[in-house]
């Protein structure tokens, strides 16, 4: 072989070497791509399942305080409501004295004081009330409080009912705050 051969043939392989490593450089290059084209995209698919777990998570978050506030809102409203008809109902105790209601719920008032404490009861009404009711009961008293309904002792002082107005609404008033409140928490 001459050395114009060799050197040809030397030619030959280092080229035939060099296409081999490149054919396996590319080779590898492209099962590395692949890789990463996989990790890739298995990074992708965690960050958009996290994603979509953190928006739902955000979602229930933000519809719960929006159920909270609403309830908040919803509960002051009736609170406010329920303190202003109450304050209607003390307001209006009054107009509600000059009533044949009135008067009926009067000589209930004063019959259910007598069966409470006794006959001999003595019933403290204001002075509209003692002007009506007075004439008929023996026992019947001025009081000084400016008060609808009837108060009512015992002769010796020891028991005592109140069955004015105001204490009926106050009663009536914790009645209908319970049944609010079990309404609202229904």
């Amino acid at each position: 072989m001459s050395l114009e051969k060799i050197a040809e043939h030397i030619e030959k392989e280092t080229d035939i070497k060099v296409k081999k490593i490149i054919i396996e450089a590319q080779l590898k290059a492209n099962e590395s791509n692949k890789e990463t084209d996989k990790k890739i995209s298995e990074i992708l698919k965690e960050a958009q399942a996290k994603k979509e777990i953190l928006t739902e998570e955000k979602e229930t978050i933000e519809n719960a305080k929006i159920h909270v506030e609403k309830d908040q809102i919803i509960k002051k409203a009736v609170s406010e409501a329920f303190k202003d008809s109450m304050n209607n109902l003390y307001s209006s105790e009054e107009e509600f004295s000059k009533t044949q209601e009135y008067s009926k719920l009067m000589t209930i008032l004063i019959k259910e004081a007598k069966k409470r404490i006794g006959e001999d009861a003595i019933l403290f009404m204001n002075k509209e009330d003692l002007q009506v009711f007075g004439k008929k009961e023996k026992n019947a008293k001025l009081t000084k409080k400016n008060m609808f309904g009837v108060y009512a002792e015992s002769s010796d002082g020891k028991f005592s009912i109140d069955l004015s107005l105001k204490k009926t609404i106050e009663s009536l008033e914790e009645k209908i705050a319970k049944k609010i409140i079990q309404k609202l928490g229904a």
